[in-house]
């Protein structure tokens, strides 16, 4: 059987892994189309617009440090105090006028 035909390896990359269908294709050589289809066909949740843009961005953070956030951000010609590096190494917008 192919694999994008197991429910299990779908579940595996589509949920656990958080492929895309598009990764998920290119690994079996098959249109996308290809595997919505199984997903559908065994009833897994195909992800919404906003969860697919919301997982290629998280995908873009890395682990960073404060240090490192704050010296690229300065890079950049903007200035930052250390205020507004959050414990989880978000900037918070702060729009002076």
């Amino acid at each position: 059987m192919e694999q994008y035909k197991d429910i299990n390896w779908l579940k595996h990359e589509y949920i656990e892994n958080k492929s895309s269908m598009v990764a998920m294709s290119k690994m079996c050589d098959i249109n996308k189309e290809t595997i919505r289809f199984w997903l559908q066909r065994y009833n897994i949740p195909v992800r919404s617009r906003s969860e697919i843009s919301y997982l290629m961005w998280s995908k873009v953070r890395t682990n960073i440090t404060k240090e490192e956030l704050r010296e690229k951000f300065l890079r950049k010609g903007f200035s930052i105090s250390e205020e507004e590096v959050m414990e989880d190494n978000r900037l918070k917008l702060v729009i002076m006028a």
